[in-house]
């Protein structure tokens, strides 16, 4: 998803909690974890960063016009959303790829991350496809 992103000429930041993932996408433009075989460097001078910290998110979603393409399985979306729900900003876009229900609730995404973040008005799209889940 990063690389889609990057290839269309945006900026792109990938957020995760694995410091030893985030310096290996920033020094070795490729993702240890997954489809490890192939490099995240784009043409054009475009670069997918890896951050790895609370404080660089915050700063990251300060952005004017920021999109969140958010890509975490359907059960973590929720809780993701509401423990961060205070630096994520009330205009910004969040692109989610989640799909089925949250189960704890028995809501549609949609639904649940406008519960987790406490309103009603949050921009929201979704993105969906064949299931490749193992």
């Amino acid at each position: 998803m990063a690389y889609a992103a990057a290839q269309g000429g945006n900026d792109t930041i990938i957020y995760m909690r694995d410091a030893d993932q985030c310096a290996t996408i920033n020094n070795e433009h490729r993702n240890p974890k997954y489809l490890s075989d192939f490099s995240l460097h784009v043409e054009g001078g475009i670069q997918i960063r890896g951050i790895c910290t609370l404080t660089e998110l915050k700063e990251e979603l300060s952005t004017p016009g920021v999109v969140i393409l958010h890509a975490l399985p359907c059960q973590l979306t929720p809780p993701w959303f509401k423990e961060h729900k205070d630096i994520i900003p009330n205009d910004a876009l969040i692109c989610c790829t989640a799909k089925g229900l949250y189960l704890k609730t028995n809501q549609l995404m949609g639904h649940a991350i406008l519960d987790a973040l406490d309103r009603a008005d949050q921009p929201l799209a979704f993105l969906s496809g064949p299931s490749f889940a193992e």
